[in-house]
């Protein structure tokens, strides 16, 4: 069963919190949050999975948030122009997929715009949210991003899909973790991506059995992700652990990103 929260979740609250970045103002929420969840999907388009995970969330009629590759998008055009139509959301994940930890700011930069300019010339549109490959990114590295106009978009659930060797292990996890507002990372561009669309008819009819409802990222200002964050100093800088496609790094993150929780 999904997690569903209580009214002792403003304690907790204060013990995990969820940042978001990209809008001046930061709301505390509690219990009242709405059962919606986001789901996320990086390291795509891929030709293989991306559209067969398209025909499922278009059956379901559920919205999402694809972090696309910039060398992928222009490998496969075809699809990235199939998730804007079908009416995902679609964030910037780098051009090369290199830890932007380990590249200096100007190499940084560099790979932002690029695929900034690969998707905005394949669908018309720029990506608003970005998602540094592998969760990291240096505090000095945070306004650069914004600067360029994207707020960083992280993840508050992993569903560990890089490293699992079946669906029903994404399917446990995931529903071990979720709660409203989740922001759930997935990927459709990896080996392993063949579980997470296995997995992803169950965890839809799941979520709905228990109220749940999906929607992609806001991609206005004016919309408040229905997430829990905490309120916080401009210049407060979270060090927490996260995962991605099989590595492990421990990023810095502020408050001009979206929110990301410490591993349970």
């Amino acid at each position: 069963m999904l997690r569903h929260i209580g009214s002792a979740v403003i304690g907790w609250l204060a013990a995990t919190a969820l940042v978001i970045v990209g809008t001046p103002t930061v709301h505390a929420t509690s219990s009242g949050a709405t059962k919606v969840v986001y789901l996320t999907f990086d390291d795509g388009p891929s030709q293989r999975y991306t559209p067969k995970l398209l025909d499922i969330l278009r059956g379901q009629h559920i919205p999402a948030t694809f972090f696309v590759v910039g060398y992928r998008c222009e490998q496969f055009p075809d699809i990235v122009r199939r998730i804007q139509r079908e009416g995902h959301e679609i964030g910037n994940h780098g051009f090369s997929h290199f830890d932007p930890k380990k590249h200096a700011l100007e190499e940084l930069v560099r790979d932002i715009q690029k695929t900034d300019a690969v998707v905005e010339k394949t669908c018309g549109t720029k990506p608003l949210y970005y998602r540094p490959p592998y969760g990291s990114i240096a505090a000095s590295e945070i306004d650069c991003v914004h600067q360029l106009g994207h707020p960083i978009a992280l993840w508050t659930v992993d569903s560990m899909d890089w490293k699992a060797k079946s669906a029903s292990a994404i399917v446990s996890q995931v529903e071990r973790h979720a709660q409203p507002g989740s922001i759930i990372l997935f990927h459709d561009g990896i080996r392993s991506s063949r579980y997470t669309i296995e997995a992803m008819p169950r965890i839809i009819r799941d979520f709905r059995r228990d109220g749940y409802t999906f929607k992609a990222l806001p991609i206005r200002d004016s919309e408040r992700i229905e997430a829990f964050v905490a309120k916080m100093d401009d210049d407060t800088v979270l060090p927490r652990d996260t995962y991605d496609v099989q590595r492990k790094h421990r990023p810095s993150v502020g408050t001009r990103c979206i929110g990301r929780q410490s591993r349970d």
